[in-house]
């Protein structure tokens, strides 16, 4: 019986979240926007079919004639390698479990830009405030996830390491939230287990990939030539001539003394409110608000 792929690459990815990272619950009855945890662990983590999609989203843009190739086509759709009859994906991915991580519970405040007050959450739903909730897992965070490719000739070409290089760029993001700078994040490193399964040599390695010798392709992976990119990155250096208050979800007493150099005693009051911080424990003005600031001026002299 002749054999659909003779070659399997199986790649070890570890990334570390640039950003804060919301991968959601998907409920529409989640008013804390909670982060998706694993039913048996407890701890959040990356669908393997939200890292797919994002990967198969970029693919669709950047290497159109390729995509249905690498990723299948449930519509059956004539393939430039393989025939309609075998439409399957080719790249197949595992779950990102998290290494190590911190979460943050960010506030926010929706706006009517009509009325330039709280806006309303669909027919009879307004919430006191309009005050919402979203939960992320910090910039800093640690993840791992897996990746097989399959495939029939060596000559053909693949395109799963460019679509690696594209995630390092920032150009495949994770998650949601991504016009409030979530998503981005940064492959710390990228090992390979390369098989060919018509060598004994390379059913060994397939029948037993714990014990297999794993190849760093970091490098490799850093010098690939990725698709162009429509974004234009601006950066800014901001000095404030007037203090400044993005509210926070909590208060901490311990920072407030870091930085204020004053010890509160035992039942004192503590503000009301302090300043937004992540995870890491550090002052922030969250991407959401920048987001909402500029929006807000260009609705003001534009339609």
């Amino acid at each position: 019986m002749k054999s659909v792929f003779r070659y399997v690459n199986v790649y070890d990815i570890q990334i570390k979240c640039e950003t804060p990272l919301h991968v959601g619950t998907g409920s529409d009855t989640d008013e804390k926007g909670e982060v998706l945890v694993h039913p048996v662990s407890g701890k959040p983590f990356l669908q393997a079919s939200g890292i797919s999609g994002a990967f198969r989203d970029y693919a669709a843009k950047q290497y159109p004639g390729k995509c249905a190739d690498w990723f299948g086509d449930s519509n059956g759709h004539a393939s430039t390698v393989r025939d309609a009859s075998d439409m399957r994906s080719r790249l197949i991915f595992s779950d990102g479990a998290f290494t190590s991580y911190e979460m943050e519970l960010r506030t926010r405040v929706s706006i009517n830009p009509d009325t330039g007050t709280t806006a309303t959450v669909g027919e009879g739903k307004q919430k006191s405030g309009q005050l919402l909730e979203t939960e992320y897992i910090s910039a800093g965070a640690v993840a791992k996830f897996s990746v097989y490719e399959f495939y029939s000739d060596d000559e053909e070409v693949r395109i799963l390491e460019e679509l690696f290089k594209a995630l390092d760029d920032g150009l495949i993001l994770f998650g949601g939230q991504l016009s409030n700078g979530c998503g981005e994040v940064k492959i710390e490193t990228a090992s390979v287990i390369r098989c060919d399964l018509k060598t004994p040599e390379g059913r060994k390695k397939w029948g037993n990939l714990d014990s297999a010798e794993r190849e760093n392709c970091l490098s490799d992976i850093k010098m690939k030539d990725v698709a162009g990119s429509s974004f234009v990155d601006f950066y800014m250096d901001m000095v404030f001539d007037q203090d400044v208050l993005v509210k926070g979800d909590r208060i901490d007493a311990d920072k407030i003394s870091e930085i204020m150099g004053y010890r509160f005693r035992e039942g004192e009051r503590l503000p009301d409110k302090m300043q937004m911080l992540n995870g890491q424990k550090k002052f922030i003005i969250p991407g959401s608000s920048f987001k909402g600031v500029f929006r807000n001026h260009i609705e003001n002299i534009a339609k």
